[in-house]
């Protein structure tokens, strides 16, 4: 009975039929489109290899995540002016010590050269520091050996007041005796 009022009502109200039937319809497809875009946020969100088994994740500037989650980041070789400075200052020092655990900073897929016997071949290559990538979450698996922090390793987080101060200005002496030289005070 409701059936045949239904299809009723389909045949002689054609009009409000068909405004019911888009609504529905509409209404259908943005259910549709939002679960799906939820399903696909969710999934990057625990995609390790996009976020490293971090919270905050930093990108060169102009870089989306999306661009990085496909590949753009290490196909085009981006890098991170400053990155000592994010990591022992910005995000690591003293000034966000209540606020963040942790700071790992890692080379994703950058690309080098490796020659042995006069054969060269074109290789990706990573480097993490082991201590770091342990505090964050995202330690490597490993198969065989170890993996432990290494003196520079250490240096490059927390360096003497020599290093740090010589990576800050290096003075150069000057190649001959100059009248004219004069040391200039820069920082890179």
């Amino acid at each position: 009975m409701i059936a045949t009022l239904a299809f009723r009502h389909l045949v002689v109200r054609r009009r409000r039929s068909l405004f019911l039937l888009l609504g529905y319809g509409l209404g259908v497809g943005v259910m549709i489109v939002l679960l799906s875009v939820g399903e696909a946020m969710l999934e990057q969100s625990r995609d390790l290899a996009l976020v490293g088994g971090g919270e905050v994740t930093v990108l060169p500037e102009g870089i989306d995540v999306e661009a990085m989650r496909t590949g753009g980041v290490s196909g085009m070789f981006f890098g991170i002016d400053r990155a000592r400075f994010l990591t022992r200052q910005l995000l690591g020092g003293r000034r966000q010590a209540g606020v963040v655990a942790a700071v790992s900073p890692a080379i994703e897929h950058k690309l080098v050269y490796l020659s042995f016997n006069g054969r060269t071949v074109v290789a990706r290559a990573g480097a993490e520091i082991p201590s770091r990538a342990r505090q964050v979450g995202a330690p490597l698996d490993l198969l065989a050996g170890s993996w432990e922090d290494q003196a520079a390793d250490s240096a490059w987080l927390a360096p003497a007041a020599g290093q740090l101060y010589d990576e800050m200005d290096r003075f150069h002496l000057p190649p001959t005796r100059d009248s004219s030289w004069a040391e200039w005070h820069y920082f890179k």
